[in-house]
């Protein structure tokens, strides 16, 4: 009777594997026998998850292909169904799918460009990424404002209100009192000289926690090279074109008549007129608050059109960078500005010793302590893809004594941990997420070097502290590779 049971026992075992081996061998046919169900229930979401699943385990059959495509065509296409369009035309397959596919991206692109013929979007990109505000008003407010002539308080929000027309309402602007997005404060001594040759009324910072947006800042300088007030025309055309680069736009244009042209501050300073801003200036600013962004001030953004479809490959933005770099340069050779974003362009191209070259050159032209900042930032990050982290850590430090930044400390952390030196980077790591929880690639970072270094608990508890803190991130996907060091989290 024992050895009866023990047989039965057997056979259910055996029966058990041969059902979990068919399963896994067909997975991808079941998932697509579901996807079909759900399409019959409405159950849109459904079927492309279970689709997109079956297609990742090998799944080829054109009558699956051709449903999930119509699923998302038919669908809004919103920038997330853009995104799974682009995913699905990657995979090597060639058929009727994907070529309707591809013929649907086209003709969504050819709309867009309808709808935004004159535009010079591609310059917009700040280190291959679109940054920009998610939330509409965007706020700013004036620091140590008693310093300025009350007309420059006037121009920057007459500016301000110019946009908003421009734009028809779509971009938005409101004062407040502090804690602004847009910080804008007055410095009344101009640090370049009539030498130098160079024209400065304002410039713009942008204040990062890796892809968190926290502010931007507008600087301006109250006097010119003479030590004469800048005028009203020239503190207006001066805030159209900063007000651009504070809402996202770190770029420049080509076209002398745009306001965002790379020579506009010159011609802000030598011509009092007031400048009028070009379709081209409109258009660009529009198309850019309706892209998805990389770089924002909200956790999960959204936007009417992903970045690929508007911007190109990443090698199609690169070229664009390149050439507007290039031509910064010749138009201003005697400002640190150009060679920075000449050497952000030779580091995507990984011309590492090109950047180098580039960044030593803004060096000498840097004239203040922030432009230096920026300056030994890059060239800690050009040293750290060249794998000389000693050097790295020099230019980071440098960096550090003139402005704290999350953004150094961060890659001074990974310096310190491809160094070997895992208890510096550890620290690095503590201290940011100390000061900032709710920042999921300082979580990754920490854990990953705790899990290196085989302390699964100590990396356990990275997590259970971070999903405490943010518990709508629980089934985040980037945690999902933890495995069971994330179980009953």
């Amino acid at each position: 009777m024992k050895n009866k049971r023990l047989w039965g026992l057997f056979a259910v075992l055996c029966i058990l594997c041969l059902i979990a081996n068919y399963r896994n061998s067909n997975m991808d046919k079941i998932l697509a026998f579901g996807a079909e169900k759900s399409f019959k229930q409405n159950n849109i979401a459904k079927v492309q998850e279970d689709l997109e699943k079956s297609f990742e385990l090998g799944l080829k059959d054109a009558k699956y292909r051709d449903l999930y495509v119509n699923s998302i065509i038919n669908s809004p296409f919103n920038s997330e169904a853009q995104d799974k369009l682009l995913n699905f035309i990657k995979y090597p397959v060639e058929d009727a799918a994907k070529y309707k596919a591809e013929g649907f991206l086209t003709d969504f692109k050819r709309e867009i460009n309808k709808k935004y013929p004159d535009n010079y979007i591609t310059q917009a990109v700040y280190n291959q990424k679109i940054m920009r505000w998610s939330k509409i008003p965007i706020t700013y407010c004036f620091v140590n404002s008693y310093s300025a002539p009350d007309y420059f308080i006037k121009e920057i929000e007459n500016a301000f209100t110019r946009w908003e027309v421009a734009t028809e309402h779509q971009i938005l602007f409101t004062p407040v009192d502090s804690d602004a997005n847009i910080i804008i404060e007055f410095n009344l001594q101009n640090p370049v000289t009539t030498a130098s040759g160079k024209y400065v009324v304002a410039y713009t910072v942008p204040e990062l926690n890796v892809n968190y947006l926290k502010n931007t800042t507008i600087k301006f300088y109250l006097k010119d090279l003479n030590g004469e007030y800048y005028s009203k025309n020239q503190v207006y055309n001066t805030a159209l074109h900063e007000i651009v680069h504070a809402i996202g736009f770190m770029g420049h244009s080509s076209d002398n008549d745009d306001i965002m042209h790379s020579t506009k501050d010159a011609k802000s300073v030598t011509n009092d007129e007031r400048e009028e801003l070009t379709q081209a200036d409109i258009n660009t600013v529009k198309l850019l608050y309706k892209i998805k962004p990389d770089i924002t001030n909200e956790s999960n953004p959204t936007g009417t059109y992903t970045p690929f479809l508007v911007l190109g490959n990443e090698e199609q933005i690169q070229q664009a960078k390149m050439k507007e770099a290039v031509s910064y340069v010749v138009k201003a050779p005697k400002l640190a500005g150009g060679y920075i974003d000449l050497a952000e362009s030779y580091i995507a191209n990984k011309e590492y010793d090109k950047a180098v070259k580039s960044l030593k050159k803004a060096l000498k032209l840097a004239d203040s302590n922030e432009v230096r900042g920026m300056i030994y930032y890059n060239l800690a990050v050009v040293y750290y893809y060249s794998e000389e982290f000693d050097k790295a850590q020099k230019y980071l430090l440098g960096a550090l004594q003139i402005k704290e930044s999350n953004d150094s400390r961060y890659l001074l952390a990974e310096v310190y941990a491809k160094s070997g030196r895992v208890q510096e980077s550890i620290k690095e790591y503590e201290r940011l997420i100390k000061l900032n929880p709710k920042n999921i690639e300082y979580v990754i970072g920490l854990t990953n070097l705790y899990v290196h270094e085989h302390k699964y608990m100590k990396a356990r508890l990275v997590l259970k502290n971070y999903i405490r803190a943010n518990p709508s991130d629980k089934e985040n996907k980037r945690l999902k590779s933890y495995g069971i060091i994330r179980l009953l989290l």
